[in-house]
């Protein structure tokens, strides 16, 4: 199911996601496999879930959703992109077994704007799984999303150790990044969909 955390406020954010891949039919897309996609500058969309190995025209689903994502924000402005990406990730037919898909997308607004101001859309087509876009815009504040599997979330309170893990330690952009590691680490020893191989990336914002 895999593991993909975002900390960040209105000026930066950081994103981090360990490395296994297996999809439903057996084939291995290896232990290094990043479940994040940067979509422009400013933005970022972390994926877990069941991907069937292909969509309709026989394309990697994973990569299917990435593409259609990054098309909508190129298109777009950051808040009505997140409106078309929503619907199109609630059209994607769910299947427990083979076609589950979990993003969160986080942006740092449209590159031209002057409005320093943080998206943040979670959305699954997991039928009852409400849809929740925040909007960030207070010099300050800090958020966290955490992308995991059912067994995580019913066994380990991640929320809890990534706060701990951030409030151990002054409050960097470095920190932060090895805080969201430390969580890595954790869940993969008590969940066996995630691995220790860990890949990141920080955007500013410009």
């Amino acid at each position: 199911m895999s593991l993909v955390s975002f900390v960040y406020n209105r000026d930066f954010f950081t994103v981090v996601s360990d490395g296994r891949a297996v999809v439903d039919d057996g084939l291995n897309r290896g232990e290094s496999f990043s479940k994040f996609r940067q979509l422009n500058g400013n933005t970022i969309i972390g994926l877990t879930g069941s991907y069937k190995i292909s969509d309709e025209q026989g394309n990697f689903l994973f990569e299917t959703v990435v593409a259609k994502c990054k098309r909508f924000v190129s298109e777009y402005p950051i808040k009505e992109a997140t409106n078309y990406i929503e619907s199109y990730i609630l059209s994607i037919p769910f299947s427990d077994d083979g076609s589950k898909v979990m993003t969160c997308l986080v942006s740092l607004g449209d590159v031209q704007s002057q409005i320093k101001e943080t998206y943040v859309l979670s959305v699954s087509n997991i039928p009852n799984d409400e849809p929740n876009l925040k909007v960030l815009n207070q010099e300050g504040q800090y958020g966290y999303a955490i992308l995991e599997s059912a067994y995580t979330s019913e066994n380990l309170d991640t929320k809890k150790f990534l706060m701990k893990a951030i409030e151990s330690r002054e409050v960097t952009k470095r920190n932060l990044l090895k805080a969201q590691k430390e969580l890595n680490q954790y869940v993969s020893e008590h969940d066996q969909s995630v691995n220790e191989n860990t890949f990141q990336q920080m955007l500013l914002r410009k």
